[in-house]
C-alpha cells in the first residue's frame, strides 16, 4: 500500500470516529445530560488573551531589568508566581488583569449568547476571569466562586462555577503556584467541590477552549482522575488539529476527541438542537420548560395537547412571520400539488389540510426550527397567517347598534380579501370578491358547530350575526381611526336563526341578571328549553306567565265546599300549591322558584252534583291560566296541603 493511501485510510478513520463523537456528544446534550467545561481559548473570538498570549503581555510590559529576572518558558502557573515576587505582592498582576478582562469591551459575545441560549445545559465549570458568561446570560445565571455563595443558589438559574475566582473578589483569584497548592488543600474543605464533584459524576463532561500545550489542563485532568477514578461518565475534548500524540494522550485519560473549534462547535450543536427539537419532546427526552425556554428567543411558542396521558405539540404559534419564514421541502402526489401552489403563491386564503398518503416526503422548517422530518403524521395542516389581525367596532346605521372589541382577521388572496371574525366557539368569515373600485361583492358563511360559550359573548354573536345578516349598510371602525362602510347581503335564514338566538340570550342575560350568578355552561337549545326561559322571563318582568289550555278543564275536590257554584259569578280561581317550593335547572344551574300559583280569571264553570267529590268544570277555552310563584306562605296556606283553593266573586 503507497503511503498516500495509508493517510487517506487514516482521515476516513479519523472523520469516521469525529462524527461518532459527534453525534453521542450532541445526543448527551439533548438529553440534558452533559456539564461545560470551558477555558481561555473559547474568548479568544471576544478578543481577549489566551494564557500564552498572557504571559507575554505582562513579560513586555516588564522594564529590561525586571525581564531579566523572569523567564517567559516557565510554566504558566510558576510565571505568575515570580511575576508575584517581581512586583512585590498580587496588586499589580490584578490590576492587569482587570484591565485586559474587566475594562476592555469584548469585540463579540455571540457565541456566549448561544451558548446561553441553550437550555440543555445546566452547569457551566470556567477557569477564565472575564465576565462573558454573565453578560450572555444577564440574570438567568448565579455565579459561584466561593462557598459562602452556595446557600443562595437560585435553582431556576444556570450556575457558572469560576474556579479560579472572580475579579470582583481579588482574593478569590487562584493563578500562581502558591495559589494552586493552596486551593488543592482546600478541596476537601471547600463546599463548592462536592458540588463540581457531583456535577461531572453525573453528567459527562465536555472541555472546551483548552490547549494542550498548557500544563494547566494537564493538572486539571490529572486532578479529575484522581478525584474521580472509575465513577466518571463519558469525557469529551474539543480542539481544532492537535497532534496524534496528543490525541494519545487523551485517550489515556479515557477522553474522547472531537476536531473542532469552539465557535464551530457551538454552530453544529444549535444546528443539532433546531433538528431535533420537537421530536425530543414528543419523544419525552427534555421538559417542557426546555421546550418554551429554547424556542422563546426563537419568537415560537408551542401549544401543547393531552395525548395518551402525555403532553404533545399539537402546533407553533410564530409571534415573528417575517423573521421565522416557513421553509417547506415538499414532495407531494400531483392531486394536491395545485392547491398547494394557490396556497404559498397567495391565490387562496383558505388553510389548508393535506394527509400523509398524499405526501412522498417533507423536510419542514420555521426559522431554524425543523417541525416535520419525514411523513410520520396523519396530516399536515397549513394556516395562513392574516395580513391584518385588531380589534375594531362595528356600526349598523339603520339600527343605529354599535358593538366594540370584535376580534378582526383579515387575509388578502388575489381578487379576494377573507375576513374572520372567530369566538371562542363560532366564527364568522366575510368574503369580499372580485375587489375593484366599481363593484364587489360581499358575502358571509356563520359556523356555530363547536356549541355555545358565556351568555355575554352570545349575545354579542348573534346581535352581529343579526345586523349582519339583515342585509343592512355598517361601518367597521379601526382603532387607528380608519373606517371602511359596506353593506353584505342579506339571508333570511339566517337572520331568523340569529333573531331567534338574539332574543334567547338577551332573556338569559336577564335570568342571569336577576338571580345574580352567570351560567358557564349553555345547554343545547330545543324547543321546551326556549319555553322555560321565555316563561322565566315572563315571570321575572310580569309577575307571571301565561299557560293556554285548548280543552275542557275539570277540577275535582275531594272534599265538600261551604258554597253552592252555581249560585255566584266568579271572577278568579286561585290554587295555591302548598305541599313544596318549585325549582328548576336550567344550563347546570338550579334555580329556586317558590310555590306555584295557578289563576284562572273570568271563568265560565259548571258545577257537577252527581259526584261524591266536588267537580267543577270550566267550560270556557282556549283557557289562559295564569302562573306565578311566591318565595313563603301565610299561615292560611301552611294549614292547607297540599294546595289552597281560593275562590273571588
Amino acid at each position: 500500500m503507497k503511503l498516500l493511501d495509508q493517510a487517506i485510510i487514516i482521515n476516513l478513520f479519523d472523520n469516521s470516529m469525529n462524527s461518532a463523537h459527534l453525534s453521542a456528544l450532541f445526543n448527551k446534550i439533548r438529553n440534558e445530560d452533559v456539564t461545560f467545561w470551558v477555558g481561555a481559548g473559547f474568548s479568544l473570538y471576544a478578543g481577549y488573551k489566551s494564557g500564552i498570549a498572557l504571559k507575554e503581555y505582562l513579560f513586555d510590559n516588564l522594564s529590561k531589568e525586571e525581564q531579566l529576572y523572569i523567564n517567559l518558558n516557565l510554566e504558566f502557573t510558576q510565571f505568575m508566581e515570580k511575576y508575584i515576587e517581581l512586583k512585590g505582592s498580587k496588586n499589580s498582576l490584578i490590576e492587569s488583569l482587570k484591565t485586559l478582562y474587566l475594562e476592555q469591551s469584548p469585540k463579540s459575545i455571540v457565541y456566549h449568547k448561544k451558548l446561553a441560549n441553550v437550555p440543555h445545559v445546566k452547569d457551566i465549570i470556567t477557569t477564565n476571569y472575564d465576565r462573558l458568561f454573565e453578560l450572555a446570560y444577564v440574570d438567568k445565571l448565579e455565579v459561584i466562586y466561593k462557598q459562602e455563595q452556595i446557600p443562595l443558589i437560585n435553582k431556576n438559574k444556570k450556575r457558572l462555577f469560576k474556579i479560579h475566582g472572580d475579579l470582583a473578589d481579588p482574593l478569590s483569584i487562584i493563578i500562581s503556584e502558591t495559589d494552586y497548592k493552596r486551593a488543592a488543600s482546600e478541596q476537601r474543605t471547600n463546599l463548592i467541590w462536592p458540588i463540581i464533584q457531583e456535577s461531572i459524576i453525573t453528567k459527562s463532561i465536555v472541555f472546551i477552549g483548552y490547549n494542550l500545550e498548557d500544563s494547566d489542563i494537564n493538572k486539571l485532568f490529572n486532578n479529575i482522575r484522581k478525584q474521580l477514578k472509575n465513577l466518571k461518565k463519558e469525557q469529551f475534548f474539543i480542539a481544532p488539529n492537535i497532534s496524534t500524540s496528543k490525541i494519545k494522550n487523551l485517550k489515556e485519560y479515557g477522553i474522547k476527541y472531537i476536531n473542532l473549534k469552539g465557535e464551530d462547535f457551538i454552530d453544529e450543536l444549535i444546528k443539532n438542537i433546531n433538528h431535533n427539537l420537537i421530536s425530543d419532546y414528543d419523544k419525552e427526552r427534555i421538559s417542557e420548560k426546555t421546550l418554551k425556554d429554547y424556542l422563546q428567543p426563537h419568537q415560537l411558542e408551542p401549544s401543547l395537547i393531552v395525548e395518551n396521558n402525555k403532553y404533545r405539540i399539537s402546533g407553533l404559534k410564530n409571534k415573528n412571520p417575517q423573521a421565522n419564514l416557513l421553509n417547506v421541502k415538499l414532495d407531494l402526489n400531483e392531486m394536491v400539488s395545485n392547491k398547494f401552489n394557490d396556497f404559498i403563491h397567495g391565490k387562496s386564503s383558505n388553510n389548508i389540510r393535506i394527509s400523509n398518503k398524499d405526501v412522498k416526503d417533507i423536510q419542514a422548517f420555521i426559522g431554524d426550527i425543523r417541525i416535520i422530518d419525514g411523513t410520520d403524521f396523519s396530516f399536515l395542516e397549513l394556516k395562513i397567517h392574516p395580513n391584518f389581525e385588531s380589534k375594531v367596532a362595528f356600526l349598523f346605521l339603520e339600527t343605529d347598534t354599535e358593538l366594540e372589541d370584535i376580534p378582526l382577521k383579515v387575509y388578502y388572496s388575489e381578487n379576494n380579501v377573507k375576513c374572520m371574525i372567530e369566538f371562542s366557539k363560532s366564527k364568522l368569515t366575510i368574503f369580499l370578491s372580485n375587489i375593484r373600485p366599481d363593484s364587489s361583492y360581499i358575502n358571509f358563511k356563520f359556523d356555530n358547530s363547536d356549541g355555545y360559550s358565556t351568555t355575554r359573548e352570545e349575545l354579542r354573536i348573534y346581535t352581529l350575526l343579526y345586523n349582519i345578516s339583515k342585509g343592512q349598510r355598517f361601518k367597521a371602525i379601526f382603532p387607528e381611526g380608519q373606517s371602511f362602510e359596506g353593506v353584505i347581503s342579506g339571508n333570511k335564514k339566517v337572520f331568523d336563526e340569529a333573531n331567534y338566538l338574539k332574543d334567547y340570550f338577551t332573556k338569559l342575560k336577564i335570568i342571569e341578571n336577576n338571580f345574580g350568578f352567570r351560567f358557564e355552561f349553555i345547554d343545547a337549545i330545543s324547543e321546551s328549553t326556549y319555553n322555560l326561559v321565555n316563561n322565566l322571563v315572563k315571570v321575572i318582568e310580569d309577575g307571571y306567565f301565561v299557560y293556554t289550555i285548548d280543552k275542557e278543564l275539570t277540577l275535582e275536590f275531594k272534599t265538600k265546599t261551604k258554597f253552592n257554584w252555581n249560585q255566584i259569578s266568579i271572577k278568579t280561581i286561585k290554587i295555591t300549591f302548598t305541599s313544596e317550593p318549585i325549582s328548576i335547572n336550567l344550563n347546570n344551574k338550579k334555580i329556586e322558584l317558590g310555590y306555584k300559583i295557578y289563576t284562572i280569571t273570568n271563568p265560565v264553570v259548571v258545577h257537577d252534583n252527581q259526584t261524591k267529590y266536588d267537580r267543577v268544570k270550566v267550560k270556557n277555552f282556549p283557557i289562559g291560566i295564569h302562573v306565578s310563584f311566591k318565595s313563603s306562605l301565610n299561615e292560611i296556606e301552611k294549614a292547607n296541603r297540599p294546595f289552597l283553593l281560593t275562590i273571588e266573586d
